[in-house]
């Protein structure tokens, strides 16, 4: 039987995914924590976005190996998670609190990611 193009070239995309995340994880402390200006190269933003997303990658191609160990493991805490995401994202549009409106990107796109792996888990 033949195999597909994913399965066949896992081991790559596990490890580009992976050191894609790295960097952009690299790339976000040395701009907040040093003197090291990044945002003069790069948008803050889009880094953050195409950090969080090759580590979903990454973490979609680890789990592909071992899919149903997974499954019953995360598959309820990925649904809850997405559950309360949505949540504090429907009550900030009404209360504004600052903290969740400073923190709205990240809460959004592991919102996102979360729902991924529910309708992943489920489908």
């Amino acid at each position: 039987m033949k195999e597909n193009f994913i399965d066949g070239h896992r081991e790559f995309f596990i490890s580009l995914s992976r050191n894609l995340f790295c960097l952009g994880i690299v790339l976000l402390f040395l701009n907040k924590l040093t003197s090291i200006v990044i945002s003069k190269y790069l948008n803050i933003t889009l880094l953050i976005i195409l950090t969080f997303f090759s580590g979903v990658f990454w973490w979609f191609f680890y789990i592909k190996k071992d899919e149903e160990k997974f499954k019953e493991k995360l598959d309820s805490w990925f649904k809850y998670l997405f559950l309360a995401g949505l949540l504090i994202i429907a009550l900030n549009q009404f209360f504004k609190i600052e903290l969740i409106s400073s923190l709205n990107l990240y809460l959004v796109l592991f919102t996102i990611g979360f729902g991924f792996f529910t309708f992943y888990f489920n489908g």
